[in-house]
């Protein structure tokens, strides 16, 4: 019988014992040990800010301390800094937002709503709030209704002029706080990405490629210091994952050790084989990719100005690959070879798994991605169709029915939206994932940028295609529903300002995540999870970034679109950046992870779609001259030929020049980016200020593989005087699983240092 008192392991063994007893596949788990590592994996206040916590011990599977501070909730967002300069950005975006909603209000909204108040044209449609507060009050043929359009159209294009402006100061300051909090220099100054690399080319090679191209723009000659490989490192990381699953396995069915120890040998014979071919510097594929480390940042610089405007040949070499042709002159061939030459990215930012994969495959994803998210806007652009038409059925010549009818209905339509945008989101995140992205940062861009695109379009074409096909159905001719438009839209504003936020703070997930918890606690010895698992059960989620912006992105361009018909809906957009705010930083310090440290270019990217606003606003202004007002028994348009109209389409032309043509990014970098020293920076007199390396983040470079962080994490002197390791556990060739020695393939004394390989 199972005694939940029991404990999985003595209270009263000391921290240090635990920590030095860790095995990731022991079963029943040490739960003390997993809350440890909770604790230690939660977003706190950093180590070098609090004198008294260092040194401290160290979570032995992530290596952080165990020893730390969490912030307060009112904390300075500056304070998360320390995270990556992604996280204090983001919620100075939110604020930003709040601003530019402000500022609408103040100038535009207001004085619109006065506007649509003191109007009468909503006498025919029963006075109804929603319709008095609306742009539909004034939507008459008399002159003064001409006249409050007028007015309106004015006031809007005032407020986007100073809209632009503001985008721009908040440019200027975003990028400057950037970069004043980014480091010096990184490791990816002196890096360069080399693709289609000939297979049989070693360092030597690598070296004479460099400095031909040097030669030729008369720049001084460098050395390679690294030369990174990175061919197979998919199949390398999907050995190691089912390695460990395997691990696992045996210990939940111990009967079947000895058939599970002989399939863990055939993939660590399959290991050996690969990383054999990094030993020996031997590579069979036909594109080999490399990351090479230059002696000089100024020569790395050079080469990666020169290759990046060279569009032709990049365009060229792919020409070359799939179709046999060649555009460019011989003089840019290498020993008759194309390669291609990028910026390499930071070591923590490489998706290192996914460098094998092919274009073909991930342009295949991003079909699949785009058919399904089609699917799914288009089942809830027929919900919201069969929606509109239970309205017609349902009405009666009871006018106050048929008014409560288009408000229940409406209010459903908008929790039909905002629950759809959930499942988009949640949707096109994973489908993004399985486009094998090279990078972190490449992944959350797009996820940020696809979301952001995909919930405007569902709140805003699913709303409109749903009004015109409700008419259409029972009219000879196409035209809108306005008043069913309205009644839509005003409902959105009410509900998914926020919605998002409610979802996430009450996640499903979590609850089922405290629940394994309670249950793996209530499972005393009986508890089947292992050591890992247990970490990862203990642990909060990882923090999404990209999903946050883009919900924030989503509120602020739905606004802008439709302000200029219901700037009632700016109030409401506001409360729902204030409950975002709150709730996303509550999220952030109390529950969630931060699995990656997110560069600038997350919320650079974001804020460029969020210039879509402005666009928004200026086509939501250019449409209230659109909208057919009734004139008897037929529907007319406003007279377009005069200068209002025109005054707010040159506001719209201009908006478009702002958005596509005119480079507001490159003229801010002339002022904000950190200027380069003019001396040239040498790597062997920075390497160790750089924040980080490649050799501690590549698969099979790294002392420990695919299962770093998952080892005895002993590798600093300091860690070794606190927690002295048994005579097996110094052993350089295995590793402690349960009670048995189990070979993990990590044969140091046989697989060569990186400096060896670098040298050979």
């Amino acid at each position: 019988m199972q005694n939940s008192n029991i404990p999985l392991i003595s209270e009263s063994k000391p921290i240090a014992e635990r920590i030095r007893e860790y095995n990731p596949y022991r079963a029943p788990p040490d739960l003390v040990l997993a809350k440890i590592h909770g604790n230690a994996r939660r977003v706190c206040e950093p180590q070098f800010s609090n004198p008294e916590l260092s040194p401290t011990m160290k979570c032995p599977c992530c290596r952080l301390p165990i020893k730390n501070k969490q912030h307060r909730l009112w904390c300075d967002p500056d304070d998360l800094a320390h995270l990556g300069v992604c996280f204090p950005l983001y919620f100075s975006y939110i604020k930003f937002c709040f601003i530019v909603l402000c500022i609408c209000l103040s100038i535009a909204g207001i004085m619109n709503l006065i506007y649509n108040i003191m109007g009468e044209n909503c006498k025919n449609y029963g006075n109804s709030f929603i319709c008095t507060v609306s742009f539909m009050n004034v939507l008459d043929t008399t002159k003064e209704g001409m006249k409050n359009l007028s007015r309106q159209s004015l006031l809007n294009n005032a407020t986007i002029l100073v809209v632009l402006v503001a985008f721009e100061i908040y440019r200027f300051r975003q990028r400057k706080y950037a970069y004043r909090n980014m480091n010096k220099y990184y490791v990816g100054d002196f890096s360069l990405f080399l693709s289609f690399l000939p297979s049989h080319f070693n360092q030597e090679e690598i070296e004479k490629f460099v400095n031909f191209h040097l030669s030729r723009l008369n720049r001084p000659i460098t050395k390679v210091v690294k030369v990174y490989y990175l061919h197979q490192l998919g199949e390398y990381a999907k050995l190691y994952s089912t390695k460990r699953d395997l691990i696992i396995k045996k210990n939940k069915f111990p009967r079947k050790a000895s058939y599970i120890n002989s399939q863990i040998d055939n993939i660590n014979t399959q290991l050996r084989e690969l990383e054999k071919s990094y030993d020996n510097l031997t590579n069979t594929a036909t594109d080999t990719r490399v990351i090479v480390v230059l002696e000089s940042a100024k020569a790395a610089k050079t080469l990666q100005s020169y290759f990046r405007k060279k569009y032709l040949y990049t365009f060229s070499i792919y020409c070359r690959k799939y179709l046999g042709i060649n555009l460019i002159s011989k003089d840019h061939l290498y020993n008759g070879n194309y390669i291609r030459v990028t910026k390499a990215p930071e070591p923590s930012d490489i998706k290192w798994e996914n460098l094998s994969y092919s274009s073909t495959l991930k342009t295949k994803r991003r079909i699949l991605t785009a058919v399904v998210i089609g699917f799914l806007i288009t089942i809830g652009f027929a919900v919201l169709v069969l929606l509109k038409k239970l309205l017609k059925q349902v009405k009666t010549t009871d006018e106050d029915i048929g008014e409560y009818v288009s408000v229940v209905v409406s209010l459903v339509g908008a929790l039909c939206v905002a629950i759809t945008n959930t499942i988009l989101g949640i949707y096109t995140r994973r489908f993004v994932r399985y486009e094998k992205h090279k990078t972190q940062t490449s992944f959350f861009v797009t996820v940020g940028k696809r979301i952001s695109a995909v919930l405007v379009i569902n709140m805003t074409l699913t709303t409109l295609l749903a009004n015109m096909a409700q008419v259409r159905i029972n009219t000879s001719f196409f035209k809108i529903s306005v008043t069913g438009l309205f009644y839509d839209v005003f409902f959105l504003f009410i509900t998914n300002s926020y919605m998002s936020s409610i979802f996430n703070y009450f996640d499903i997930m979590w609850g089922v995540r405290l629940y394994q918890r309670y249950k793996a606690i209530k499972s005393g010895v009986q508890c089947k999870l292992t050591q890992l698992q247990a970490h990862t059960l203990f642990e909060g989620h990882p923090v999404d970034m990209a999903l946050r912006f883009a919900n924030v992105n989503k509120t602020l361009i739905f606004t802008g679109l439709f302000i200029p018909f219901i700037p009632l809906g700016i109030i409401f957009s506001m409360i729902g950046f204030i409950i975002t705010y709150w709730v996303d930083k509550y999220l952030l310090l109390r529950r969630y992870v931060c699995a990656n440290r997110l560069s600038f270019a997350l919320p650079k990217a974001m804020f460029i779609t969020a210039e879509w606003f402005i666009v928004a606003y200026a086509f939501g202004n250019i449409a209230i001259f659109f909208i057919p007002v009734k004139d008897g028994d037929r529907l007319v348009i406003k007279n377009l030929n005069n200068s209002y109209f025109w005054g707010s389409l040159f506001i719209f032309i201009s908006v478009l020049i702002y958005k596509f043509l005119i480079p507001s990014n490159s003229i801010h970098n002339i002022f904000t980016k950190t200027k380069v020293q003019s001396r040239d920076v040498r790597y062997e007199d920075v390497k160790d200020q750089l924040p980080e390396d490649y050799e501690k983040f590549h698969p099979v470079y790294r002392r420990h593989g695919m299962l770093v962080s998952e080892m005895l994490g002993v590798d600093d002197e300091d860690d070794r005087n606190m927690f002295p390791m048994s005579d097996s556990e110094q052993s350089p060739s295995t590793i402690s699983i349960g009670n048995h020695e189990e070979d993990m393939d990590i044969e140091l004394n046989e697989k060569p240092s990186l400096k060896e390989l670098s040298t050979n």
